[in-house]
C-alpha cells in the first residue's frame, strides 16, 4: 500500500535484481528529489513509522566474546599436555565445551606469544615443545650448544 503510491518508489520496489535497486536507488538519491515530486529524505521520513526493526537481518554475537578466567587457562594448558600442540578441537571437545575452536586457538596464540609473561599456557606448552624431542635429538642438541654456543643459526 505504502509503496503502491506515484512517489517513485515503485519502480525501486519492483525491480528485478538488487543491483537494479542499488542502481536506482543511487540515481534518486542523486536527482536531489524534485523530479516527479520525490524527496528521499521527506519518504524516508513518512516511512520510518511503518517500519519494523525485527525484520532487519541479525548479527549473530559470536560466542568467543565471553573471556577466559584462570580456571579455563590451566585446562587450555592441560589440553595442550594431554593432547598435544595444535589440537584444539580435542580440547574444546573434552575440557572447553562453552569456548569456540577459533576462541581457544586466539587464546592459546596471545597466551603464547613473546610478550606474554608466565602463565599456565605458556608453561603447558614449553613443556609439550621439550619433551617432543627424542633422547637422541636432545643429545645431538645438548653437544651443538656445547660446541657452537648459543648461535642457533649454525645449530
Amino acid at each position: 500500500l505504502l509503496l503502491s503510491q506515484p512517489l517513485g518508489l515503485k519502480r525501486l520496489y519492483d525491480a528485478p535484481d538488487a543491483r537494479m535497486r542499488q542502481a536506482l536507488a543511487r540515481e534518486m538519491a542523486g536527482r536531489g528529489g524534485e523530479q516527479n515530486g520525490f524527496r528521499l529524505e521527506d519518504e524516508m521520513r513518512r516511512l520510518l513509522p511503518h517500519f519494523n526493526r525485527s525484520y532487519l537481518p541479525r548479527r549473530e554475537q559470536p560466542t568467543s566474546r565471553s573471556p577466559f578466567c584462570a580456571a579455563e587457562d590451566h585446562l587450555l594448558g592441560l589440553g595442550l599436555r594431554r593432547y598435544g600442540l595444535g589440537r584444539f578441537d580435542l580440547i574444546r571437545a573434552h575440557l572447553l565445551p562453552s569456548k569456540s575452536v577459533e576462541a581457544i586457538r586466539i587464546r592459546y596464540a596471545s597466551k603464547t606469544g613473546r610478550r606474554a609473561s608466565d602463565n599456565p599456557v605458556r608453561r603447558a606448552k614449553a613443556e609439550c615443545v621439550a619433551a617432543s624431542l627424542t633422547p637422541a635429538e636432545e643429545t645431538a642438541l645438548v653437544s651443538a650448544v656445547k660446541r657452537y654456543g648459543e648461535d642457533w643459526t649454525v645449530i
